[in-house]
């Protein structure tokens, strides 16, 4: 349907150029007419890309847990204090955006580590399942180095940004005294909306008018921006070790009917159906927000005493070349408007990925200095990030050398050519 949209176009160049001769009027109207069937296709071409989930009865695979909202840490005080945080980026392969989403983080100080690197399950559905268990591997291989109460973050590798750095996303996690916070979704996705996995969960907890009188109204699955955010979005997930690794076992070891498997998402959005794995969602966008369907409720926030009242710290480096301290504002930033909040990931999946480059040479890192985009780039350059099956270590330079262009961007290596640049 997609394509059919796309040869309309095509046909309608091809008639608009035979009808110089017809009157002007006319002209108009057929313009008119053509735009109108245009905007139809693609319409249906949306619908048709909606998930295809195949409906099954879910109490058949699914006890019937009474359903417990997130979970309080029992975690001490003391405890806490001294808590470590670790970031797991689940990646088979690295490319341009991966790129683009590693410098944010190594600019903002986290070190990551890489979670099946190099380690291809046969095709975007499967590798995005293997998360699961790349992640649990992590977790299982390392209990002399992790602690019940250090925390752990796990972010998708290709279209996820920071824009602030570990101590804050560790105090502002601490703070909200939960065992697991997971990113929230405006779409059920990829579960059966009309199934309990998608209507037996809290309510959201935006207020029920957030979006005026069409709030919660939204029909078709690729419009969603007037639907409060309710649903598990598996993109970043942050909790403690000891919560994370009875939730990782779980997902690890559930027989499900195979449709389910290929989706890290469905599995999350079942564990939290269930309840008794202590998942909150993060619906005031402390830790993360993500950018599908809400890109109205967001803005690009760039008053600094406002930036300050949300608690975001300017960043700090040297010039590798000369020493130099060098003091940076992050802004703008990336700000939920709603909520009043700066979130430390933005997350743009589905959708929202064609938003990722443009929003980039906006925020901070980017645009918040004369030379930020050179001097950050040249900071990571020899920044390490280890990879978890073996612990081999790599600097972003061996990782990601190709895609630096001499004027500190990534980008493709062809675009040296059609910028002028060499």
């Amino acid at each position: 349907m997609e394509s059919d949209a796309f040869a309309y176009l095509k046909l309608f160049r091809l008639r608009i150029r035979r009808m110089h001769s017809v009157p002007r009027i006319s002209r108009r109207l057929f313009i008119i007419i053509c735009c109108i069937q245009v905007f139809l296709l693609l319409i249906l071409s949306s619908l048709r890309l909606a998930p295809n989930v195949t409906p099954f009865d879910v109490h058949e695979y699914f006890p019937n847990i009474p359903f417990l909202r997130g979970g309080k840490t029992t975690i001490s005080t003391a405890q806490q204090a001294d808590s470590k945080i670790t970031l797991l980026i689940p990646i088979h392969k690295p490319n341009l955006q991966f790129c683009r989403c590693l410098r944010t983080h190594l600019i903002n100080g986290f070190e990551p580590i890489l979670v099946n690197l190099g380690i291809d399950n046969g095709g975007n559905r499967a590798n995005k399942y293997f998360k699961i268990q790349g992640v649990f591997n992590y977790i299982k291989r390392n209990p002399d180095k992790l602690r019940p109460y250090d925390v752990i973050a796990v972010i998708d590798g290709f279209d996820a940004y920071s824009q602030q750095g570990p101590d804050t996303l560790l105090d502002r996690f601490k703070e909200s005294g939960q065992k697991i916070y997971t990113g929230v979704d405006k779409n059920c996705f990829p579960n059966d909306p009309s199934g309990p996995v998608c209507n037996n969960i809290p309510e959201s907890e935006y207020s029920p008018d957030a979006f005026g009188p069409d709030t919660d109204k939204d029909k078709l699955w690729a419009d969603r921006r007037h639907t409060r955010p309710r649903w598990v979005n598996s993109g970043t997930i942050i909790g403690y070790y000891d919560a994370l690794e009875k939730l990782y076992d779980s997902m690890v070891n559930y027989k499900a009917p195979d449709d389910d498997h290929g989706s890290d998402q469905r599995l999350f959005a079942v564990h939290y159906y269930w309840g008794n794995f202590s998942v909150a969602l993060d619906f005031k966008s402390r830790l993360a927000v993500s950018v599908a369907f809400s890109e109205w409720e967001l803005d690009f926030l760039k008053n600094s005493s406002t930036i300050k009242e949300l608690g975001v710290k300017p960043w700090t480096g040297k010039v590798s070349n000369t020493g130099q301290d060098v003091t940076i504002d992050r802004r703008p930033i990336v700000r939920n408007r709603l909520m009043g909040t700066a979130p430390v990931f933005v997350h743009f999946p589905g959708v929202a990925r064609g938003l990722m480059t443009g929003w980039e040479q906006t925020l901070w890192w980017t645009s918040g200095h004369d030379n930020a985009t050179w001097i950050l780039t040249d900071y990571v350059l020899d920044k390490v990030v280890t990879v978890a099956e073996d612990q081999r270590r790599y600097t972003f330079r061996e990782i990601c050398g190709s895609y630096v262009r001499p004027w500190g961007k990534l980008a493709e290596p062809s675009m040296d050519a059609a910028s002028g640049h060499n």
